[in-house]
């Protein structure tokens, strides 16, 4: 399942963000960014795993039997 990226207002202001004047620190800034980005990937795909097997707990085949005398 593919899960949309949020929009976050503050993303906009990327340019207040201080870049590095140098490639090496440059490249550590987007290799750390890369596993924070990874982390909360992993994060997010937990937590729709979780959301996922609670809405089928909640509304999964329980909630879906038809009454015989409904029919």
């Amino acid at each position: 399942m593919k899960h949309a990226i949020l929009y976050n207002e503050s993303m906009s202001h990327s340019t207040d963000i201080p870049l590095p004047d140098d490639l090496l620190t440059a490249h550590r800034q987007i290799r750390d960014q890369a596993e924070e980005l990874r982390k909360l990937q992993l994060q997010i795909e937990k937590m729709q795993h979780q959301l996922d097997q609670l809405l089928r707990q909640l509304y999964g085949k329980k909630s879906e039997k038809l009454n015989p005398a409904q029919m």
